[in-house]
């Protein structure tokens, strides 16, 4: 199932169960890919998730930006349902909260199980000054569903866990490109989801480098001085005829594209650099 169609069916029910639990109107529902790694809600109730049929797990969590919303959103309720509650945030406003978010989650899951997703929750659980990390050698999406109100906003923080287990041991990328600041970033992610990661600063140092780090998959810049990137293929095939790349160039001219065809590139990708798409390649290719 597409994660996408997850966050739609959250958002959707977001937005439903808002309105009808503290009687305000939602003005606006917006959904974003995280791609930050972080966060922070001074106030935030969370739900753990697993996937019953699938190695999959995740987070929901109600993220308040300061106490004082916390508190307006407990009373809102709390007036619906016909409760009088104190001017101080406390249990019984949390409580309400994590109500709030159960039932979301409940009923978004609900949904989910018709779109051929079925998962079990935790009860929610009260954490002040929560942080989002990102977790170490998983790759895991991050979504933000955005409700907006007259006087502020709330968000509904989900976080999706493809594949529980660490990528596979020893697989190794070699990241060539001229730009320090790509390779950088590149080397970064993907370490932090398990690889072993070498670097080249052009086509010459690439085949150097494959040749002894002999990575199952490598990362293609196009146009670098001293070798581009077709032709340091094309050399490194010369030694190593199964060796795997994923093209990453600002330039798509149509001979290039050929080119990259017939030389077996697995994939062609155009900066500016799209996060979600480079690890959806890398895994898809790796099959991790």
């Amino acid at each position: 199932m597409e994660n996408s169609l997850l966050v739609k069916s959250l958002a959707k029910c977001s937005k439903q169960v808002f309105e009808e639990m503290t009687a305000t109107e939602v003005i606006q529902v917006n959904i974003k890919r995280d791609q930050r790694f972080t966060g922070s809600f001074p106030i935030a109730q969370i739900i753990n998730y697993e996937e019953f049929d699938a190695p999959g797990k995740g987070q929901f969590v109600l993220g308040v930006s300061d106490t004082s919303m916390a508190l307006f959103i407990a009373v809102a309720i709390a007036q619906n349902m016909g409760v009088t509650i104190g001017e101080e945030f406390d249990e019984t406003a949390a409580d309400i909260l994590g109500e709030l978010l159960n039932t979301v989650v409940g009923r978004a899951t609900s949904e989910w199980d018709k779109l051929g997703t079925t998962v079990r929750f935790d009860p929610p659980t009260l954490v002040e000054n929560f942080i989002i990390k990102q977790k170490k050698n998983l790759y895991t999406e991050d979504y933000i569903v955005i409700l907006s109100l007259d006087i502020s906003q709330i968000s509904i923080h989900l976080s999706i866990t493809e594949n529980v287990k660490q990528l596979e041991d020893g697989k190794k990328i070699l990241v060539v490109d001229d730009s320090k600041m790509i390779r950088s970033i590149l080397a970064s992610v993907l370490e932090k989801v398990g690889f072993e990661v070498a670097q080249a600063v052009d086509g010459k140092e690439a085949v150097s480098t494959h040749a002894s780090f002999k990575p199952d998959l490598t990362i293609m810049d196009l146009v670098m001085p001293n070798m581009g990137g077709l032709d340091a293929i094309i050399n490194i095939q010369a030694h190593t005829p199964e060796a795997m790349f994923i093209i990453l160039t600002s330039t798509s001219r149509t001979d290039e594209v050929v080119t990259a065809s017939t030389l077996g590139v697995k994939k062609f990708l155009l900066k500016p650099l799209k996060m979600d798409q480079f690890m959806d390649a890398v895994r898809n290719i790796l099959d991790v």
